[in-house]
């Protein structure tokens, strides 16, 4: 469902309408009319609570949520310092409903009435210093329903962030926050306005330099064995430059150029923490958004930078210490890769492996012709859904589904009156069987 309704296509929604339907069909007859799922919820809500606690390479999962009800963090109410506090959730997701509402080329209400976005200033300010996932949540989609309702007013509040996160206790964390704001902005918008992609470039290089994707939260280091959550914003840098240039082969070597740049200084180093990272970004940006092109002529630029096997014996020496992924064989991290979009878009991957890296001496080539067809990728999981798909599925519904804005609204300022994040999702569990089911518990 999330799949089709993220495609944008007037048929696909029909289809969701369809899937939906089918759904309440479903859970009606196998449920008896609904009251096997009110005698079994708390059974069903422990389930769901596992898979999102369960996630925990990433830095939406509830373990790190719980920070939001840590009273020496994030107040229970104002205390007078004009720090970010619980309270301060109900009177920022309102603003979910600014595009739908007021903005959007279906609003329902006069833009005049808007609510001012100026008014949120020094809260959001304040809220990017606590480096609170669950505040970051919610204030990442509000920032995009901001800039897209009013890029000028929305300007200021990213140029503060900018320049006041730099130097702060969670400073990785609250840069790939801000980043991904940029992101949703930059693939949201008709015509990209210069101060996204500059900041989004900026930002982009900065902390893909520096923390070469992994950072630190809160309860990061209790979430997982490895003590950091893992992220790709490179990706996210080539998606909006592909959905504003296109998504198609350049031999000038001129497309996504801070990609490029990147590359070039990992393969100029040596430096296999960095190009593995850079690699993970490349695969994310054929499984994400299908820039499938762009992808391959970023792989071309590393099988042209390790033209043999010398070079590739000098990567493969080169593990770090710190991150598990640069244990990885490069001949085999590609593979994979290959294997991956092959499953995707076999046509495109048969044609670069017969004609795009003829010459090429990247010691792997021989073993893809042959083998490659034989790489089978695992499937997606549940927690994997919960981190990226389920997020951008979010943004998307906040603009276009008011429905959506009302039950994302109400969910978030629960978390405002639970006492902790079990409560809290337990009881957006139930608003969202209500709303979507139409379930009553």
């Amino acid at each position: 469902i999330i799949d089709l309704l993220l495609s944008g296509k007037a048929e696909d929604r029909v289809r969701v309408t369809a899937l939906l339907d089918e759904i309440r069909g479903i859970f009606r007859h196998l449920t008896l009319n609904y009251s096997l799922v009110r005698i079994l919820m708390p059974f069903f809500a422990w389930i769901l609570r596992r898979q999102v606690t369960f996630q925990s390479a990433y830095v939406n999962n509830l373990t790190e949520y719980t920070t939001f009800w840590n009273d020496a963090l994030v107040p229970p109410a104002p205390d007078g310092s004009g720090r970010w506090n619980r309270q301060d959730i109900p009177a920022v997701a309102p603003y979910a409903f600014l595009y739908s509402r007021y903005a959007g080329p279906e609003a329902t209400h006069p833009r005049q009435e808007m609510p001012d976005i100026d008014l949120q200033a020094d809260r959001i300010a304040a809220a990017y210093q606590t480096g609170d996932s669950l505040s970051y949540f919610l204030l990442e989609r509000i920032l995009v329903i901001m800039g897209l309702s009013d890029w000028k007013k929305t300007l200021p509040i990213l140029k503060s962030i900018e320049k006041t996160v730099p130097g702060t206790e969670w400073f990785d964390y609250s840069q790939m926050s801000f980043i991904y704001v940029l992101y949703q902005l930059g693939l949201k918008m008709d015509t990209l306005e210069p101060e996204v992609a500059d900041m989004l470039e900026r930002a982009c290089r900065d902390w893909t330099l520096r923390c070469r994707g992994y950072f630190s939260a809160h309860n990061s280091h209790v979430a997982n064995p490895l003590k950091l959550y893992k992220r790709n914003v490179m990706s996210w840098y080539a998606m909006v430059w592909c959905a504003h240039n296109g998504d198609k082969p350049d031999e000038s070597g001129q497309s996504v150029p801070l990609f490029r740049e990147l590359l070039a200084g990992a393969i100029k180093d040596r430096d296999k923490e960095l190009l593995v990272h850079l690699v993970n970004n490349i695969s994310e940006l054929i499984t994400d958004s299908g820039d499938i092109y762009t992808a391959l002529d970023l792989i071309k630029v590393v099988f042209e930078g390790i033209p043999s096997q010398e070079v590739l014996d000098e990567f493969d020496a080169g593990a770090s210490d710190r991150y598990p992924d640069t244990a990885a064989n490069l001949v085999t991290l590609f593979g994979n890769i290959l294997g991956t979009a092959k499953n995707y878009f076999p046509a495109q991957v048969n044609d670069f492996l017969a004609r795009g890296v003829i010459g090429l001496g990247f010691p792997g080539i021989p073993k893809y012709k042959d083998d490659i067809l034989s790489y089978n990728p695992g499937g997606e999981k549940l927690s994997d859904l919960f981190t990226h798909k389920f997020g951008n599925f979010i943004i998307w519904a906040l603009i276009h589904e008011e429905s959506v804005d009302e039950v994302v609204a109400d969910c978030l300022k629960e978390a405002a009156s639970t006492q902790d994040s079990a409560a809290w999702f337990d009881r957006g569990v139930r608003i969202v069987l209500r709303s979507l089911l139409k379930i009553k518990i």
